[in-house]
């Protein structure tokens, strides 16, 4: 008779039963979840542990990591400790685009915050939460230009202004990023274009910082892709 080897499979853990109460409930499912997360990376071995097996970098030891601070600040209330504890990275995006408008053109564009829905992303120019916006559509250095996005509006404060050469801007009031802070540096080519170069970096929270980077990054792509239709087509970003 042939032999048969037989694998050893560990299975997963059933979900509890419910409880009599919603706390029950909680402390059964909590309880649940970190038995499977436990199981499931118990004799993981180095580098595997700290080798990413996904695009987005993620490998089992950040996954633990992430799981224990998100139950350590939604169910003990140690997220100011924590962060306090733990420098939050600095992230940065960086685009460039070329259109064949002047400077001249862009940078009318960039200046006039009433223009930006036209060719952004952004929805609406926020009046009300602005300020020092200039009539004539040329904000200075110290504008506070505030955008809505959906539901979400975002405040942005112009630091620093070189004419068609370099737009620069701060948060002023964000509730996904902090420490913001961006630069548009536009360059003249041979044929009369323009080169659009717009980068920046921020600190986000822990949560977010899974999911912001690849975001914003595509987010900041479809803006200078927008500007630079716009300013050479005139027509709406899509």
């Amino acid at each position: 008779m042939p032999s048969t080897t037989h694998r050893n499979r560990r299975r997963d853990t059933p979900p509890p039963r419910t409880a009599s109460n919603e706390t029950e409930v909680l402390r059964g499912f909590l309880n649940y979840l970190r038995t499977s997360i436990a199981a499931k990376v118990d004799g993981a071995p180095e580098p595997q542990v700290r080798t990413a097996a996904v695009p987005s970098g993620t490998n089992l030891l950040g996954l633990l990591s992430h799981l224990t601070f998100v139950e350590r600040s939604m169910f003990l209330g140690d997220a100011a400790r924590i962060h306090s504890q733990e420098p939050s990275p600095m992230h940065k995006y960086d685009v460039t685009v070329t259109t064949s408008a002047s400077p001249e053109t862009v940078w009318k564009l960039l200046v006039d915050a009433a223009s930006w829905p036209l060719w952004s992303k952004v929805d609406s120019l926020d009046t009300t939460r602005s300020a020092d916006l200039d009539p004539g559509g040329d904000d200075g250095v110290g504008a506070v230009r505030a955008f809505r996005t959906g539901r979400v509006v975002t405040g942005e404060r112009l630091t620093e202004k070189v004419e068609r050469r370099l737009l620069a801007y701060e948060d002023a009031f964000n509730s996904s990023m902090r420490n913001y802070h961006a630069r548009i540096e536009l360059k003249s080519t041979a044929s009369s274009g323009t080169v659009i170069h717009w980068y920046g970096e921020y600190e986000t929270s822990r949560l977010l910082r899974w999911v912001m980077p690849r975001y914003l990054q595509k987010f900041m792509q479809g803006m200078a892709e927008g500007l630079a239709r716009y300013a050479e087509e005139g027509k709406p970003a899509q």
